[in-house]
């Protein structure tokens, strides 16, 4: 009786068993296995039903690795790849929103362009997912000219290499955002810089082409300065900036601070951009007192005062614009033929803060013809002024032409150095103040009083047959 009651326990601990593993998650394999070991064999040994369970693993140990974003193939590969593709100023918009929410542009490049595994196998482990940085973060970048500027340099020395533009919070120590800025088959095929699409797998222009523009694939590019060349402004410029000295009773010595016509003939003709100009003249004349208090001893007080002055003389400056300012002859004749030509592409290059170069070029120029322009660039653009060529190298990477397909106009030394330091040809139309410089001997190609009667075909005419430019 004793023999069949243990029997009895043990066969019904053995059911117990036998229901609570049925009961837990996991064992439909050990049902299976049970099933056919029954079918097999007609019986189930009791070994295998107390075979011990596989050892449970993780997700990511259960997949041999994990998904590999390729960019080739995923249309999100970048923070903007699903949106259509961007042109140059698209791009340059995007920059700007780096900079002004803080970001620092990074410019990276890479052969493959895309994530594989090669050197390991493990989870979590891919081989280019990093980059290489291009010289280092931009921490000083104030405009996207100078990042694209950055890329195009990238692309002349990597020409077999994607590029990509990150937007890194160094704060955070996060990347917030990037897209990819060239592409190898654009670099190989053309040797100077056009801004191409975000996503890899996306088609791509051959240029990128600003709305409005009439040139399609230019063979050339027309680049104006503004001041001097477009409208006479330089005298307009000394009275506003005697107006803003006078407006915050800047003295030196207890004189009152004026430039005359003789001596502002020689500072426009020596220094490039205005607040340059006033930190020459007193870093060489003594510092002044203002109204705003007396000498400033720190660089910081000296910036601040300069900024002061600068604010009020462009305050100045655009009321005596709207007044009297007219175009010199034949500028917006040419500018308009230019226009209308498909292999030209044109535009403007100015030195003047933003500020009053827009309110002398809507003067002008005007909203129309401005809206047809390849490139409009001015001194708050960029961080070197002219004599640098930055300016001139900008709008012609901008532009995806080359250096010696470019024509500036100009009308003064600092203007021409300018564009004969960026490799272009340059045309003077000198002003009464700039007559008697040695144009020819910085490298002129032609000097001419202004550009009445001045077509088209004078100027390309003879750059089409190979010949040398002279008007």
């Amino acid at each position: 009786m004793a023999t069949r009651r243990r029997a009895l326990v043990a066969a019904i601990c053995s059911l117990s068993v036998l229901s609570m593993l049925f009961s837990r998650g996991g064992n439909a394999s050990l049902s299976r296995k049970i099933a056919s070991r029954k079918a097999l064999t007609g019986r189930v040994s009791q070994s295998s039903i107390f075979a011990p369970p596989a050892p449970l693993r993780s997700t990511v140990a259960r997949s041999y690795c994990e998904e590999v974003v390729d960019p080739l193939a995923n249309m999100h590969y970048e923070t903007m790849s699903y949106m259509p593709d961007f042109n140059e100023r698209d791009m340059e918009n995007q920059v700007n929103y780096m900079i002004q929410n803080g970001f620092i542009p990074c410019v990276e490049f890479d052969k493959t362009g895309k994530t594989f595994r090669e050197n390991s196998r493990m989870p979590n482990y891919y081989d280019g997912r990093y980059w290489t940085l291009w010289k280092l973060p931009m921490f000083g970048a104030t405009n996207a000219y100078e990042v694209m500027h950055e890329v195009s340099e990238c692309k002349r020395q990597n020409p077999d290499s994607y590029i990509r533009i990150l937007g890194f919070d160094n704060m955070r120590q996060v990347q917030c955002m990037g897209f990819l800025a060239s592409k190898p088959s654009e670099n190989i095929n053309r040797a100077s810089f056009s801004p191409v699409a975000t996503s890899l797998s996306r088609p791509v222009s051959s240029r990128a082409q600003v709305l409005g523009s009439n040139a399609q694939a230019p063979d050339f590019a027309l680049l104006f300065d503004c001041d001097g060349v477009i409208v006479l402004t330089e005298e307009l410029h000394r009275i506003a900036y005697n107006k803003a000295f006078e407006k915050y009773n800047v003295q030196i010595d207890g004189s009152p601070v004026t430039w005359p016509v003789e001596y502002y003939d020689i500072l426009q003709n020596t220094i490039g951009g205005g607040k340059p100009k006033m930190k020459y003249h007193f870093n060489n004349n003594g510092w002044p007192t203002s109204s705003e208090g007396g000498v400033p001893l720190t660089e910081e007080e000296q910036t601040a005062l300069v900024d002061k002055l600068q604010d009020a003389k462009t305050v100045y400056f655009k009321e005596l614009v709207g007044q009297v300012a007219t175009a010199r002859p034949g500028v917006l004749e040419l500018m308009d033929e230019a226009i209308a030509d498909p292999n030209i592409a044109v535009g403007i290059c100015s030195a003047q803060s933003k500020e009053g170069f827009v309110k002398v070029v809507d003067a002008v120029v005007g909203q129309d013809r401005l809206s047809k322009l390849d490139v409009v660039m001015a001194g708050d653009d960029v961080t070197r002024k002219k004599p640098d060529p930055l300016i001139y190298n900008l709008a012609k990477e901008k532009l995806g032409i080359d250096n010696s397909k470019c024509v500036v106009v100009e009308d003064s030394i600092i203007g021409l150095k300018a564009a004969k330091g960026a490799g272009m040809k340059c045309i003077i139309t000198y002003t009464g103040s700039t007559k008697n410089q040695p144009f020819f001997e910085e490298g002129a190609n032609a000097v001419i009083e202004d550009l009445g009667g001045v077509r088209l075909s004078n100027i390309f005419g003879p750059l089409y047959r190979g010949q040398p430019l002279s008007l």
